[in-house]
């Protein structure tokens, strides 16, 4: 009999980690967000996911994660800052940095960060290894384009000033009357300046979240410096820089998988791929649930205690 349950998904963004998914790494007492991110994903990656959640054990020998979720956004773009598809961005899209379930801060696409002595000058320097799913490495200009492209007013993201409010030129950019922050200077490939226009002593806490993911900004920033319409689908050749890539988005037909980027410098998702189906009727998604066609669903109307965003200190 399938085994299902419910467990509170806060904002978080998981450690990397090297467990297989299986049942056995259940307790009897239910999940703890370790074992669900263990369940959940299996993508040794950062994942972030918030909501309300109930989840079956994924089958080990097909290696595919099917969700029962409702009914689909119509956009998926990975720079709104909020709607029901920011839980499934660390999917498909990189952060700066992330937090393990101990709140320490780690390395993602960002290897080291170094404030000055009065924290209103940041230092960042990109890992060696980041790239795209294209092959192509992420540079300093990528998250430079990235985080400008966050706050253009025509990218209607709702939550960019918690991440980026304090970096000079930023009230500018979101004005609409400029494209470029004057804060965010590219000192070469691997490294980005941040100045800030008042002390910021956890900056780089703010900027470890999914609500300024890393684009790439060639495909998804336009010559006036706005968003590329649907840049993010896959039947337009979206190069995304998440351990997972769209492989199919039929948002009208209620049908998204994702299967591992093979180019993804973290270490490689063990799932092969994974299914997100929109079941609109909770007691058919719980049926499914409970029959092994799905191996997880998302109520349509989690309690309202657990409808939370992104934080931008830890837990994030």
């Amino acid at each position: 009999m399938t085994t299902s349950f419910y467990w509170s998904l806060e904002p978080f963004q998981r450690p990397i980690r090297e467990d297989h998914v299986s049942k056995n790494a259940i307790p009897r007492g239910g999940l703890t967000r370790r074992g669900t991110f263990r369940l959940a994903t299996g993508v040794l990656s950062a994942f972030a996911m918030p909501g309300f959640v109930k989840f079956a054990y994924a089958q080990d020998d097909e290696q595919v994660l099917r969700i029962a979720h409702p009914v689909f956004d119509m956009d998926w773009s990975p720079l709104r800052g909020g709607g029901d598809h920011l839980r499934w961005n660390s999917l498909w899209w990189a952060s700066a940095m992330y937090f393990d379930s101990d709140n320490n801060l780690h390395p993602y696409v960002f290897a080291t960060w170094t404030p000055s002595e009065d924290s209103k000058t940041w230092t960042f320097t990109i890992a060696d290894n980041a790239t795209f799913s294209d092959g192509s490495p992420i540079t300093a200009a990528d998250v430079k384009g990235s985080w400008e492209l966050a706050a253009m007013p025509a990218t209607r993201n709702q939550r960019v000033d918690l991440a980026l409010s304090s970096v000079a030129g930023y009230q500018d950019v979101l004005s609409g009357s400029t494209a470029e922050m004057t804060g965010l200077v590219v000192k070469d490939d691997k490294t980005l300046e941040v100045q800030l226009a008042q002390v910021d002593p956890i900056f780089h806490q703010r900027i470890a979240t999914q609500i300024v993911p890393i684009v790439k900004v060639e495909q998804a920033r336009d010559e006036m410096g706005d968003e590329v319409m649907e840049f993010w689908l896959p039947d337009n050749g979206v190069i995304v820089s998440g351990p997972f890539k769209p492989v199919e988005m039929d948002l009208d037909g209620g049908i998204l998988a994702f299967e591992p980027n093979e180019n993804f410098f973290g270490p490689a998702p063990k799932l092969k791929r994974i299914e997100i189906r929109t079941v609109e009727d909770p007691v058919t998604a719980t049926a499914l649930l409970q029959n092994g066609e799905m191996d997880a669903t998302r109520p349509s109307r989690p309690p309202r205690w657990t409808r939370t965003w992104a934080r931008t200190s830890p837990p994030a």
